[in-house]
């Protein structure tokens, strides 16, 4: 998670008079607290096979198979044991 503090002076008025100072978002000084966030999926394949109803070790080569495919060209290392959770 990343916190920074956003200015737009050529905004403050705009800012200004269409929201009042909350001092969370909006400070004070017009200036906006920003927050971001990045989540990287995460997929427990037993358990994504299982509502699918098709067997794991199917679900992990359509995966790996996938992922080869749209592999850019310069990866050129595809020896990962796909076998273990991803």
């Amino acid at each position: 998670m990343e916190r920074s503090l956003a200015n737009f002076p050529h905004y403050a008025d705009i800012i200004r008079n269409t929201q009042p100072s909350c001092r969370q978002i909006v400070l004070d000084d017009m200036s906006i607290n920003i927050v971001k966030v990045a989540v990287d999926p995460v997929w427990h394949l037993p358990s994504l096979a299982s509502k699918l109803q098709v067997e794991e070790s199917e679900l992990r080569d359509k995966v790996r198979n996938q992922y080869l495919m749209t592999s850019a060209p310069h990866k050129a290392d595809y020896s990962r044991n796909l076998s273990s959770p991803l």
